[in-house]
């Protein structure tokens, strides 16, 4: 027996949206994951996966490297079960791993966005010694490389070395005038693996040799002659060692892929969700989906949803909503307006984002996690079961109640139809209201029972709404207005079409009687319109008014901005010059009071000895001069280029600024040297530039000696500088200089 889940999931024709799925993948092991897919009820888990799905979505802006590969799990277990994998399986292999190592790369260097598959991709172990092992074995055309082992080089340089032989003398032999004339052609030809000759069949005991062949009409006998038959033997020889090698080295190669059977399985895995990662990504923007927001209040909230598998351009967007509170949706409208269809859809979208799949609806559309997902679609008969379509819809239903399980959605199609619609509306009217009073079902119903339609004012759990029809056009349009009550316009219909007009009017007649609430669902559908466009307007003029609101919050944010920044800078302006202001001040208050300290120290003492061109402080003024001329008790200074006669006892002379260093003692006379070169702070090869020209300048002049200022430091430039003078033509001696001349940190050149 067939099982209420498996039979909503054919209602909802879930496998096609799985083959667009399985489309999308690069590889089989990303398409078995598609096959197994299946929906959680746990929250934490469905976000992960449609977190998966969003930082795919971010990676293929970038066109990750995946590509199209084999399933090695068939050849890990053939090496695992000690099998030898020939070369163009080693190739393939070597490949698959190359492509992971691509993929995590890829993924590592764009990790910023999607922490979820970068952690995946960091599972991914280095392949590089299998990659870089096979590489080095076997070339790109599938062929074991001469390298891959010294023996297989030896065998095959003997075979091209014995083959060569063999051609040598074939071809000797078929351009020799006395066997031509045997041979039907001069060629050499290989016929079971040997090198023979095409000989006429009469001129037989005229070659020696071995028959592996005749031709078709028996006039031609390819004949190995006994002049190549030991070469031809050898060659087998080297053949099959060169045959036994290859297998020597496959066989190692392969123990190799066993060794890491383990890790190319785990590698095998990141590669399936991977390539399944990035295929839900690619159906994500073939269905111009989102990502929907899970909730755990139960609410079923979708906006501008399209069934996935409508082409999007065409197909027209609804939007429902079913509440803890409102926890039914009863749709009614005309037959082909897109019920059947909406049930469909909110079926699969839920399956959909509880599978961790962006769905065909705008962003604000919100969706609870379901335990169970039932449905009841269609108009088909069990055969099988000699059940008519009612007794079938009824042994669906059966099942649908029976397993009902925690937070449950249940789509039901056409309820009590295929029997005696008085009977049928009762049955349905008491199902609907069974599962309304159950505050863990979802229930979304289609129907044209007028009993049902009247539901929603009955009882507060319900709603109502319905696809709109154009009565002009004769077609629906496949809008959904919640809310609303719909009729099936079927007498309508009827009568655009010409029907004879007696029969509408005994039609309407007949409505009138056989369904005494028509009236009453005209005029409270009446009064809804009304309320629906007053709605509307409401509607309309509060977007108004939100987006002002947000344009003058946007405005004073702007002028704040702007008010702020202009402030900024004004401070900052002013807080440098006050900076400025008080570092000068500081810095004249600093040189004052160094001026007061010298004129207290050198008050009341003996007038001081003055000397034109030297810097004295002005006591009385606080200010400094320059002595220009001394004229008896009036000394001529310069103050900031004024002339003033002042008094010697208002002068203080000022200490030099030159700072105070080591005097060494004078040296006696006779070791005053004349010329002096500073070579510190130099590189090695700058220095002897310098000191060249300096020894150059020095004999030019007549100087004697040279004193040589390198410093102490390392005594790297001393060493090469006394390298250098030793071998020069000018030097007749060198040394370091006495303590008065620098020590060690100077040497002393005497000049020819």
């Amino acid at each position: 027996m067939v099982d209420a889940q498996t039979l909503t999931l054919k209602a909802l024709e879930w496998d096609k949206v799985k083959e667009m799925l399985k489309s999308l993948c690069l590889t089989p092991m990303g398409k078995e994951r598609v096959d197994f897919l299946r929906p959680s009820a746990e929250l934490e888990i469905i976000n992960r996966r449609l977190q998966e799905t969003g930082e795919a979505l971010e990676l293929l802006r970038f066109s990750p490297p995946l590509r199209e590969t084999i399933d090695i799990q068939p050849l890990i277990q053939r090496a695992e079960k000690e099998g030898i994998l020939n070369e163009e399986e080693l190739l393939k292999l070597r490949d698959f791993a190359i492509v992971s190592q691509q993929v995590k790369t890829f993924v590592l260097q764009n990790q910023e966005n999607t922490p979820l598959l970068a952690r995946s991709a960091k599972g991914i172990p280095d392949l590089t010694s299998l990659i870089g092992m096979i590489t080095s074995a076997i070339s790109e055309d599938g062929r074991l490389k001469d390298s891959a082992s010294p023996k297989l080089k030896e065998i095959r340089e003997n075979i091209i070395a014995t083959t060569k032989n063999i051609q040598d003398k074939l071809n000797e032999m078929v351009n020799s005038p006395t066997l031509q004339r045997y041979l039907q052609e001069p060629i050499v030809t290989i016929r079971e693996g040997r090198f023979c000759l095409a000989v006429k069949r009469e001129f037989r005991d005229k070659i020696e040799g071995v028959v592996h062949s005749t031709s078709g009409s028996g006039a031609t006998l390819f004949i190995e002659p006994l002049a190549v038959l030991e070469q031809g033997n050898r060659l087998r020889e080297l053949e099959r060692e060169e045959e036994e090698e290859r297998l020597k080295i496959l066989r190692k190669l392969s123990k190799q892929v066993k060794e890491k059977a383990q890790i190319l399985q785990r590698v095998r895995d990141k590669i399936a969700l991977f390539d399944f990662s990035f295929a839900k990504g690619r159906l994500a923007l073939r269905l111009q989906a989102y990502r929907p927001r899970l909730n755990r209040e139960g609410i079923l909230r979708l906006k501008n949803a399209r069934h996935p598998l409508l082409n999007p351009r065409i197909a027209v967007p609804v939007s429902l909503e079913l509440t803890p509170e409102k926890r039914v949706l009863i749709i009614t409208g005309p037959n082909t307006g897109g019920k059947t269809t909406t049930l469909k859809m909110v079926g699969l979208l839920s399956y959909m984002s509880q599978c961790g799949l962006f769905i065909p609806a705008d962003e604000e559309s919100t969706l609870p996690a379901f335990e169970t997902i039932l449905a009841d679609i269609g108009d088909e008969q069990s055969i099988e079961q000699n059940l008519s379509t009612f007794s079938s819809h009824i042994t669906q239903l059966k099942r649908i109640l029976e397993n009902l399980n925690g937070l449950s959605l249940v789509l039901l199609d056409e309820l009590g139809a295929g029997t005696d619609p008085a009977e049928g509306a009762a049955l349905a009217r008491a199902i609907v209201e069974y599962l309304a009073d159950k505050e863990n079902i979802r229930l979304l119903i289609a129907t044209h029972l007028a009993e049902l339609k009247l539901l929603p004012f009955a009882n507060p759990h319900i709603r109502g709404a319905s696809f709109e029809f154009d009565p002009i056009s004769l077609q629906p349009t496949f809008n959904l207005v919640m809310d609303a009550i719909g009729k099936s316009h079927a007498i309508e219909v009827a009568q655009r079409l010409g029907l004879n007009e007696e029969l509408i009017r005994r039609a309407n007649e007949f409505l009138s009687h056989s369904n005494p609430y028509s009236e009453l669902l005209v005029s409270i559908e009446r009064e809804r319109q009304a309320l629906r466009e007053e709605r509307e307007k409401i509607k309309e003029l509060q977007e108004q008014y939100e987006m002002r609101l947000k344009q003058l919050e946007k405005e004073r944010e702007e002028i704040l901005r702007s008010a702020r920044e202009k402030a900024s800078e004004l401070l900052k302006e002013v807080e440098d010059k006050v900076g400025e202001i008080l570092k000068a001040k500081s810095a004249k208050k600093k040189k004052r009071a160094e001026w007061q300290k010298l004129w207290e120290q050198v008050k009341g003492t003996e007038v001081p000895q003055l000397k034109v061109g030297e810097r004295v402080l002005i006591g009385t003024l606080k200010r400094e001069g320059t002595v220009l001329d001394i004229k008896g008790e009036r000394v001529i200074v310069d103050v900031e280029g004024i002339r003033m006669q002042i008094p010697p006892s208002e002068l203080t002379p000022l200490p030099s600024e030159r700072k105070e260093t080591f005097e060494p003692p004078l040296p006696p006379a006779k070791t005053i040297i004349a010329r002096e070169v500073n070579l510190r702070g130099m590189t090695v090869d700058e220095a002897l530039y310098e000191l060249d020209k300096e020894l150059n300048r020095a004999s030019l002049e007549g100087t004697g000696k040279l004193r040589i200022v390198h410093g102490k430091g390392k005594g790297i430039l001393r060493r090469a500088i006394w390298e250098y003078l030793k071998s020069h033509p000018l030097v007749k001696e060198i040394r370091l200089g006495e303590v008065w001349e620098g020590s060690y940190g100077a040497t002393i050149v005497e000049l020819k």
